[in-house]
This record gives C-alpha cells, sequence and structure tokens, in this order.
C-alpha cells in the first residue's frame, strides 16, 4: 500500500513537469514565431509602391506597384517600416512585368534588378540605373519594345548584365560600364536597332549570341583599358586572338583574324550583312550554330588545321554555295548544313581520309555513312556500301525527288528526310530501320 502511494505521488510531478516543460516551449515557440513574422513583412505597402521588408538586414524589395496603371517609375533610396528607416536595395523578379509604365528610375540604394523584373513592359522607353546598382538579372528588361534609352550615373559600379537582359529593345547604342565584368548569353539579341556597342575596360566575359540578330550593329568600340578582349574589324575576340566571340557587327567579305583557333557558338548567328567568310589556317573548329541563319553568306573557305565542324554551324544559310572541308577535318557533327538548298559546291580535300564525297553527298571515306545532302538533286540511288543515313542528312534539301536505298541499309536516322518539300517517293527494302516512319510514311514504297 505504501508503495503504491509513493508511485502515486512520482506519478503526479512527473505529469507536472511534463506540464510545465510543454509551456515553456509552447511560450518559447511563440516568442519564436513572433520573432519570425517580424523578420521578414511581405506585401507591404508604402506610398505606391508593394515592398518586402527583411527586418533583420534592414532591406526593403520593391515587388510591384499598388497601381497597376502606373506611367512613372521612381524607387526611393528608402521608406518607414515600425518607426524605422529602410533602405530599398532591390527591384524584385517578376515585380513590374507586363507594366504599362513608361520610365524606370532607380533610387540611390539599389543594388540589384530582378530576373524579368520589367519584362514585357511594351511601353518603357527610357531606364535609369542608379550608381550603387551591381547586378541586372536575366531578361530584367526583356522585350521591352519601345526601351530605346538606358543611362548610369557618373560613376556606375554595375557587375553584371544578365542573360536576354536587354534582348527585344529598342536601344539604339549602349556603353558598357567600365565595372561590368560579365554579359550573358542572348543579353541584346534581337536588338534591331542597335548601331553601336562600347565594351568596358573590366569586360571579361560575353555570353553566347550576346548581339545575335542585332543587323543594324555596325561599330564594336573596346575600351582601351580592356585586356581581356581585342576587337578587330567590328569581331570581338579573346585577348590573344585565339576565340572568336562574336560577329554580329561583321559586314561583306571577312578574312579572319590570324592565330584563330575556336569560332564560338552562334559567332555570328543572324547576320544577314555578311557575304564570304575565310577561316584561317590554324583554326581547329567551328562551333554548334556559329553560323546559324547567315541568309546572305555565300562562300566559307577553310583552311589547313580545322578539325572540328559542330552541328546546325551553317544551319539555313540559304545562299551558302560553296564549302570546302580541309584534309585535317575529322569530326563532322550532325549535319552541319541542314536547309542550305544551294550548297552545290560542296567539296572535301582529297587527301582527307575521314570524310569523302561521293554522288555529291558528304559520306564518311569508308562510304558507310551519308553524313549530308543538302543539294543532291532528282532521283537519288544510294550506292551500295552505304549502311546507314544520319540523322537530318538531307533535312531542308529541295531538289531531291525521289531516293532508292540499297539492300544492305541498315538504317535511316530521325529526321533524315525531314522538310524534303520536293521528295515524293522512297524505296524502303526490308529490314531497314527507319527511326522516324511517321514522318515519310506517305511517300514510302
Amino acid at each position: 500500500m505504501k508503495s503504491y502511494k509513493i508511485n502515486k505521488i512520482y506519478r503526479f510531478i512527473y505529469m507536472l513537469v511534463l506540464i510545465c516543460l510543454f509551456t515553456f516551449f509552447a511560450g518559447t515557440t511563440d516568442v519564436w514565431a513572433k520573432k519570425a513574422k517580424k523578420t521578414v513583412v511581405s506585401d507591404y505597402s508604402f506610398g505606391s509602391l508593394k515592398y518586402t521588408i527583411d527586418v533583420e538586414n534592414n532591406s526593403a524589395l520593391v515587388t510591384g506597384s499598388v497601381n497597376p496603371n502606373m506611367k512613372k517609375l521612381s524607387v526611393p533610396a528608402s521608406i518607414e517600416y515600425d518607426g524605422a528607416e529602410i533602405p530599398v536595395t532591390g527591384i524584385g523578379e517578376y515585380a513590374f512585368e507586363g507594366s504599362k509604365l513608361t520610365s524606370v528610375k532607380l533610387g540611390k540604394n539599389v543594388k540589384s534588378v530582378g530576373e524579368g523584373a520589367f519584362a514585357f513592359s511594351t511601353k518603357l522607353k527610357k531606364a535609369t540605373i542608379s550608381d550603387s546598382c551591381l547586378d541586372i538579372g536575366e531578361a530584367a528588361f526583356f522585350n521591352c519594345g519601345k526601351l530605346s534609352k538606358v543611362s548610369f550615373g557618373k560613376n556606375p559600379g554595375l557587375n553584371a548584365i544578365g542573360a536576354g537582359a536587354f534582348a527585344g529593345t529598342a536601344i539604339v547604342s549602349f556603353k558598357v560600364p567600365d565595372t561590368t565584368v560579365f554579359i550573358g548569353d542572348a543579353t541584346f539579341s534581337d536588338c534591331a536597332s542597335l548601331a553601336g556597342i562600347t565594351l568596358g575596360a573590366a569586360l571579361e566575359t560575353i555570353g553566347t549570341g550576346a548581339f545575335s540578330g542585332c543587323n543594324a550593329l555596325s561599330e564594336v568600340i573596346k575600351s582601351e583599358n580592356n585586356t581581356n578582349l581585342e576587337v578587330y574589324d567590328n569581331i570581338v575576340y579573346s585577348g590573344d586572338y585565339k576565340e572568336l566571340i562574336s560577329g554580329a557587327a561583321a559586314r561583306g567579305a571577312i578574312m579572319l583574324h590570324e592565330g584563330l583557333e575556336v569560332i564560338r557558338s552562334r559567332a555570328f548567328e543572324d547576320n544577314t550583312n555578311l557575304v564570304s567568310v575565310k577561316i584561317p589556317a590554324g583554326t581547329i573548329s567551328i562551333g554548334e550554330g556559329t553560323f546559324m541563319n547567315c541568309k546572305a553568306l555565300e562562300q566559307a573557305e577553310c583552311f589547313y588545321g580545322l578539325t572540328t565542324i559542330e552541328d546546325n554551324a551553317f544551319y539555313r544559310c540559304e545562299m551558302l554555295k560553296s564549302i570546302n572541308i580541309p584534309e585535317t577535318v575529322t569530326t563532322i557533327a550532325g549535319n552541319p548544313f541542314k536547309y542550305c538548298p544551294a550548297l552545290k559546291g560542296l567539296s572535301v580535300d582529297e587527301n582527307n581520309r575521314s570524310f569523302r564525297m561521293v554522288d555529291e553527298m558528304l559520306a564518311t571515306y569508308d562510304s558507310k555513312v551519308v553524313v549530308s545532302a543538302p543539294a543532291v538533286s532528282g532521283i537519288v540511288a544510294l550506292a551500295q556500301e552505304f549502311r546507314s543515313v544520319n540523322e537530318y542528312a538531307f533535312c531542308g534539301n529541295t531538289s531531291v525527288k525521289a531516293v532508292k536505298l540499297n539492300k544492305k541499309l541498315e538504317k535511316v536516322g530521325t529526321g533524315a528526310f525531314h522538310d524534303c518539300s520536293g521528295l515524293v517517293m522512297i524505296q524502303v527494302e526490308s529490314g531497314t530501320v527507319v527511326d522516324d516512319p511517321e514522318e515519310i510514311e506517305d511517300i514510302i514504297i
């Protein structure tokens, strides 16, 4: 009996302790919750703008406007919150996407413009970037079709401009600040009015296709203090001339700089002013999509030393009539000559032991693979040596009428006859594997 009473007392004490602990931690959790709520405050309105307040870091991020019809945005240096002055340090992601703004002026404390912050603001004409701004995010002003003027202060500190930040705008000229180190992919792509660009002193990296489709671009100037890049005939190279970064401003007939080793992917993409190009000896590779959509390009001359031509290198060069493949080329990825219907003058050096021309088609040296047939015409009967047809090998060929595949053929790659508008018949022997038979089923016999 005595033992029972003692156990009962212990259980009572145990329960009392548990209740005390629960009350303590519940109160503490409540304090933490209240503190957490005060640390970040969303959808705070002050004046005509909405903000997210980071109390702990004493900063405010603009997240939008109270008035959806706002025309002029002037971001303040700071706002008041809970009796304190909070600096406005950034523009949030997509904060004003599709807005009706006509002008933007950033406050003196703004350090960053978020991704897509002003994208698709089709009435925006002017943007003033404060000296404090360090980063303009990806697609920040994307497709702001009337944006023609972007200005900076006397001492800009901008470090980076994100991919597509000013793509599709009406900018006429642009001076990259001397503090900017990085320009992303397609940053100024499809800026149809861009006539001149100045590259700042600290600029190191220019992304792929940064100026693609800028067909009014005729002047590229480099700061004399920049040792990372070189500009020759309005073409941008690495400082040692070994890499060609952008040929968006190249015009007419050009000879690329001696010492070149690599032509970057999409370097000349959408350049409709380029007529012919000579690629110097020692150049090792032509990148993926390098001359894509160069619709006025008629001739490309390559010299000894070239080893690699990447896929789509000359994609949709509709006027391209001739290009030679030197003996040193060992790698041709995919079909670099899709949609090149005028390319009757495709040739391979007789000393090349990786590729050869067979019946006006580019093939592997052993004649087992059809690599590319951009302009072969009429009725094509594949030689008995062929065992496969490359993916997209005939893609965009408008002259071929019928194709007879040999009995030993084992495979026809995906899209091999894609967009062959004149093709009316393909003879496929039993045993041949066609990767996408649906595409050509109406013309297979």
